[in-house]
């Protein structure tokens, strides 16, 4: 039971993440690509994590990862591109 409140402690928090950053990505990727991403990312980084480590022993070291892979893919997909020549 812990090791799946712990992927779903990550998901929702790497969501949170890309939410918080990813504001101005609209207009460069869709919200439904960015927030599945994110979640995907954060699902399988720690589902390897739990299948490795075991369950952790709090929700802080899922949570902070998840939050931290939202922020980098909502950051990634918010860059604006640049003009091709």
């Amino acid at each position: 039971m812990r090791a799946v409140l712990a992927l779903v402690i990550a998901g929702l928090s790497s969501i949170l993440g890309a939410l918080l950053t990813g504001r101005r990505a609209t207009l460069v990727m869709s919200w439904g690509w960015i927030l599945g991403t994110a979640a995907l990312g954060a699902l399988v980084a720690e589902g390897i994590t739990v299948l490795w480590t075991g369950p952790p022993a709090s929700a802080l070291a899922p949570g902070v990862d998840g939050l931290g892979l939202g922020m980098v893919v909502g950051w990634i997909a918010g860059r604006p591109r640049r003009p091709r020549h």
